[in-house]
């Protein structure tokens, strides 16, 4: 049956030395579209310079790239082995021109570097040059890493649905309800799906608080912690800070604390009211995104 759907293109910006990678993120958006595409009405499209680029004349190959794919991605994810590319003559290379000029349109990137072994015949100069943008990616807070395919996969699918649920970009684009879709989902428990539904039902969790919990998403031992220190207050959350920009962000971010709280998601674990652990509720929310 028919339906219609927000279109959102995901790139692949790498260079030549993870073909195997490439195939990795295609398989994920492959299920990610498979899991939710048709209750979210949101499918992704993977694109690439491998796949999607035809010989053309008349042009530097990069800025072909970039006005064929680039400038209509909406999410790009960049994986690194042991090289970073040919420079275009603007960058080190296509994959960091394309990293670049994504995140300077503040839109959403994921960049990968590997934490696998070196090879015994590498190129030393790729080597280096990849080890100079991965400093630039860590300042931007855009890095991550990976210890084998499987890591790489298990890695991308975690943040490829925090970014689809919480990054401005995307969620500005679309009117999905995530929370109508969790208290729509089916559950073996009767009893816990009661419960559930009468903590979360009719009213919507707002993006603050569906930031935070979001935040919990492959991270053991998830705890929320709200710092308030003498020059500023923050909320740490996982591994991401929160309301630390203005006194107004930090007001914004504790009320959605006590939303959390409120609705059953969370539950105050250090007795002082500054210390959060997620509940059985919480957890079940997570699952059924």
């Amino acid at each position: 049956m028919a339906y219609d759907a927000k279109v959102f293109e995901v790139m692949i910006a790498s260079p030549s030395d993870v073909p195997d990678l490439r195939e990795t993120v295609r398989d994920v958006v492959s299920e990610w579209n498979n899991l939710h595409s048709k209750d979210k009405s949101i499918i992704l499209i993977a694109t690439g310079w491998d796949s999607h680029i035809a010989p053309e004349f008349g042009e530097r190959p990069q800025g072909i790239i970039n006005k064929r794919i680039l400038k209509d991605a909406d999410i790009v994810v960049g994986i690194f082995r042991h090289r970073i590319g040919t420079s275009t003559g603007e960058a080190m290379s296509g994959t960091v021109e394309e990293i670049q000029e994504h995140t300077t349109a503040e839109k959403p990137a994921l960049v990968y570097f590997s934490e696998e072994a070196l090879p015994q015949k590498y190129d030393s100069a790729q080597w280096e040059s990849l080890n100079v943008f991965k400093s630039w990616a860590y300042t931007k807070g855009i890095m991550g890493k990976f210890d084998s395919t499987v890591d790489f996969k298990t890695k991308f699918q975690t943040d490829l649905t925090r970014t689809m649920i919480t990054h401005e970009y995307i969620t500005g684009a679309t009117d999905v309800d995530f929370v109508a879709i969790f208290e729509s989902a089916k559950t073996h428990d009767t009893e816990s799906e009661q419960a559930i539904e009468m903590q979360t039902s009719k009213s919507n969790l707002s993006d603050p608080a569906l930031k935070l919990i979001m935040s919990a998403i492959g991270v053991e031992n998830w705890r929320l912690m709200i710092l308030r220190l003498l020059s500023s207050s923050t909320i740490q959350a996982g591994k991401i800070k929160f309301g630390g920009n203005s006194d107004r962000e930090f007001a914004e971010y504790k009320s959605a604390v006590d939303e959390l709280n409120r609705k059953g998601l969370i539950e105050n674990s250090g007795g002082n009211g500054n210390t959060y652990r997620m509940t059985a509720t919480g957890y079940y929310f997570l699952d059924n995104l």
